[in-house]
Formats: C-alpha cells, structure tokens, sequence
C-alpha cells in the first residue's frame, strides 16, 4: 500500500492527493489479514481517509 500510494503521488506530481484506505471483507473477521487498528494507524501515517 505505502508503494502504491508513492505511486500515485508521484505520477500526479503532488504531495498530497485525496485517497481512501478502504477495508472490505470486514463481515468475515476471523479471515481479516489487517486489523482495524492497523489499518486506522496506517491511514493516518499517509494522511489519508480510511473506511471500514
């Protein structure tokens, strides 16, 4: 994720673009590779939006 969103920033020559940090698979919790936690930390690393 932190590849694709460097990325992303450097293709659109900015510092900082809109982007969400969406999880899916959130209904099968004992499949979750990610825990929402990590993921909220991860989001606010990138200053990014995040969605469960």
């Amino acid at each position: 994720i932190r590849h694709f969103h460097t990325q992303i920033l450097r293709v659109k020559d900015r510092e900082h673009y809109p982007m969400i940090l969406l999880a899916n698979k959130v209904d099968i919790v004992h499949l979750r590779q990610v825990f929402e936690d990590e993921g909220k930390a991860l989001a606010s690393q990138l200053k990014v939006s995040s969605l469960d």
